[in-house]
């Protein structure tokens, strides 16, 4: 097992693009790395084969770099394999909303079947629907997240978002 520390360079893949960071933070089961004032990136120490994690000359810059793993089959792959994963952690979320809404909207239906929204709804329906996916989450995995997420904390932002779009139509 690799074992880094605070201000190593390492060479990663993430999405098939290729990156050069700096571990800034060796906190217990993970390692934090910095990439050019991006996000940082998360890595659990116990699962670094995943993003081919090597140390690098410390003289390499860092930043983010094309690879040839970045071809459109294998973004391709990796997308899908991330759904499946998904899938398989969360259930179906997307049928689910979709009846949800079918509900939430009934007011708004007409009788050829088709929808009339006010525009003002719009933003609302947008916020909902990921309030709803998050929820499924916690309804399908109620003991943890299986992607170590948060639901409850992804719901709390998208309650503030809707709070403001509510504070900037008054």
């Amino acid at each position: 097992m690799n074992t880094f520390k605070t201000g190593d360079k390492i060479k990663f893949v993430y999405g098939g693009v290729s990156y050069i960071g700096e571990i800034v933070s060796d906190r217990s089961g993970a390692y934090q790395v910095n990439v050019d004032g991006e996000n940082p990136f998360l890595f659990d120490k116990y699962n670094l084969d995943e993003y081919r994690i090597t140390k690098v000359n410390s003289s390499e810059q860092t930043g983010k770099k094309a690879s040839a793993e970045g071809t459109f089959e294998q973004m391709g792959t990796k997308l899908g394999q991330l759904v499946d994963s998904k899938q398989m952690a969360y259930g179906d979320s997307f049928s689910k909303a979709f009846k949800l809404m079918q509900v939430f909207l009934e007011d708004y239906k007409n009788e050829d079947s088709t929808y009339t929204i006010p525009e003002s709804l719009l933003k609302h329906i947008l916020i909902q629907v990921r309030i709803i996916d998050k929820q499924n989450r916690i309804f399908s995995n109620p003991e943890a997240d299986l992607m170590d997420e948060s639901p409850y904390g992804d719901m709390g932002g998208y309650s503030l978002l809707g709070k403001r779009e509510q504070e900037k139509n008054k």
